[in-house]
């Protein structure tokens, strides 16, 4: 029988348990719904983190400055910045840490009563270090105990310790530094410096523990370094990578560039090859100071761009002014129109596009100079491949082909025949195979052997080496230029120099007007009066015709295009501890 009673009761357990289930099947979607919501937001956000992986060929196992590893230098890019930073080719000085540099017309730079030169600084204010703490001229001071006291730690110092007098603090924003001379290079050498907290150093140096020594600068304690810069270390895992995030107090004043990259990554790959191995699976996003023979393999890669800077090096011909080979044509290089006639012969432009640059996309040209292109008037051009004018001057100078055999002689049976050395770099050896064949076009014949540097070409004169004995008719090698500073060395091109021991002028360069103006240039501080001198001094070489450029040796570099925007990446420096200086300014792709 039914019980009324009883089947309204199931009747609502029914309808309420029916009920409760709808209540909690509805409250589980909305419980997975926000879930979904906030796993989505995570990706979203995931997605919205930037991180840029560069390929990183060495190691270090300290700091900067107290590593003596470029590559240490190249990570200060990301963290550590200074009271001047050098941007570009030119490497043009902008001022970081102070407010404008200091000069002689805005009254930064005088001289005392002795004639020593006189630097004020006056220091941004509002800049932080990345804990927070205010940066200030004590700072500064710290920097200047650094360099002056060698017992504080064991790096190299330039010419502080020999050209810096004193340094004086005048406010919290303000302090003064008097060389003991004068000193044009007040910005390039023997700079103060202010990129490292006192706060967190000078208590230890105080308790007698040099720099090396303290925590922060090694791999093991770096994520506690206190720096000035965009990034902050993130951590370092010794054999594989260190990476970098954003630094959380930089961006605070109008000249701090936020980075658009949240995280940089330093992944230490050891081998050129395996690094362009890592860039085409993806591993990496960016590598660079690869060698140019490694272009084409490069640009083969999909969204993949590729470009070079200029660095300090130049390979170059260098032609024996004194020659000490009694035949008639090493003899005939002493005359500088034979020079200039062997130089015409030469289409140096055609070997650069032929072994370095073959699609013409990496912008490599002839080196105009011995010298940066700073020091240098623009007139200063190399000299235009013109057989035609090649064959006269050598007419001028008695060489033509007599017998009809293809060869330039004498008249006398002496056949133009000179020879080259350079090392055992292959690339060397190429653009002499070239040089070779359009010297041979205009009856001229070279023969060309390269040798161990170290060891032979470059050994020294004691050991008969080939440069500084000057046993050559033409030598290829390079010498580095300081985009910096115009300041010339007499060890490669002083009349003292030639031929004897503690002197690299093999070639036989020799002029008093130029051996003069060494001293000037480096004391003069007028940038007016300076600029005359150098120009001068640079004119002598470019007329001497004995140094002739025939590539530089520009730092090579590929990104990923599809994930990051060269065009704002290829402002590189053109000195190794500058290339990211602009790191901050990098984007990814499709931003501006």
């Amino acid at each position: 029988m039914w019980n009324i009673e009883d089947n309204k009761m199931n009747t609502y357990t029914f309808i309420r348990r029916n009920d409760m289930k709808l209540f909690f099947r509805a409250v589980s979607v909305s419980l997975m719904m926000m879930l979904l919501l906030v796993i989505s937001v995570r990706v979203v956000s995931a997605q919205e983190d930037v991180t840029i992986v560069i390929g990183w060929e060495q190691e270090p196992s300290i700091l900067s400055p107290l590593s003596d590893m470029v590559f240490a230098a190249y990570l200060t890019n990301f963290y550590q910045r200074d009271i001047v930073s050098y941007y570009g080719d030119n490497a043009e000085i902008a001022p970081i840490m102070i407010e404008e540099i200091p000069t002689i017309d805005n009254g930064g730079v005088t001289e005392t009563e002795t004639g020593a030169t006189q630097v004020t600084y006056k220091l941004r204010s509002g800049m932080v270090w990345s804990d927070g703490t205010p940066i200030t001229t004590a700072d500064c001071a710290l920097g200047h105990r650094l360099l002056s006291d060698e017992t504080t730690g064991n790096f190299q110092r330039g010419l502080y310790l020999e050209q810096v007098a004193r340094f004086d603090v005048v406010d919290e924003l303000t302090f003064i530094i008097t060389y003991k001379g004068p000193f044009p290079d007040y910005l390039v050498d023997a700079t103060p410096s202010c990129g490292l907290p006192a706060h967190k150093i000078a208590p230890l140096l105080d308790e007698g523990i040099a720099l090396e020594d303290m925590p922060f600068m090694s791999p093991a304690g770096a994520t506690e370094f206190v720096g000035y810069g965009p990034y902050i270390f993130e951590e370092w895992r010794v054999g594989e990578q260190v990476s970098f995030v954003r630094n959380p107090n930089w961006g605070k004043n109008s000249w701090e560039k936020v980075p658009a990259i949240d995280r940089v990554v330093a992944r230490f790959i050891f081998d050129t090859t395996q690094i362009r191995n890592a860039f085409e699976t993806g591993d990496i996003d960016l590598a660079f100071n690869w060698s140019v023979d490694q272009a084409s393999a490069y640009r083969a890669i999909p969204n993949t761009f590729v470009w070079s800077k200029p660095g300090v090096l130049q390979d170059a011909l260098w032609l024996n002014m004194l020659p000490i080979d009694p035949s008639p044509a090493s003899q005939a290089l002493a005359d500088v129109n034979v020079r200039k006639a062997i130089i015409h012969a030469l289409d140096r432009q055609k070997y650069i596009n032929t072994l370095l640059d073959p699609d013409g996309t990496l912008g490599i040209t002839i080196p105009a100079h011995l010298f940066h292109s700073n020091w240098v008037e623009d007139d200063i051009q190399p000299l235009a491949y013109d057989p035609n004018l090649a064959l006269d001057l050598f007419a001028d100078a008695g060489w033509t082909d007599t017998d009809g055999d293809g060869v330039l002689d004498d008249g006398n049976g002496n056949p133009f025949l000179i020879r080259a050395y350079t090392t055992t770099a292959q690339i060397r050896l190429d653009f002499l195979t070239l040089i070779q064949a359009d010297l041979k076009e205009i009856g001229v014949t070279l023969q060309f052997f390269g040798l161990p540097g170290a060891t032979v070409f470059f050994a020294p004169f004691e050991q008969r080496g080939i440069v500084p004995t000057g046993d050559f008719d033409i030598a290829l090698f390079t010498l580095s230029f300081n985009p910096l500073s115009p300041n010339l060395g007499l060890y490669w091109l002083g009349c003292d120099y030639i031929r004897r021991p503690g002197g690299g002028n093999g070639y036989g360069f020799c002029n008093p007007e130029f051996d003069a103006l060494v001293e000037p240039i480096a004391t003069t501080v007028d940038p007016q009066a300076r600029r005359a001198l150098y120009h001068r001094a640079t004119r002598l070489i470019h007329e001497a015709y004995f140094w002739h450029g025939l590539y530089p040796r520009n730092t090579f570099y590929a990104v990923n295009s599809a994930k990051f925007s060269p065009d704002s990446m290829t402002d590189m420096g053109v000195l190794a501890g500058n290339y990211f200086q602009r790191i901050e300014y990098w984007t990814p792709a499709g931003q501006s």
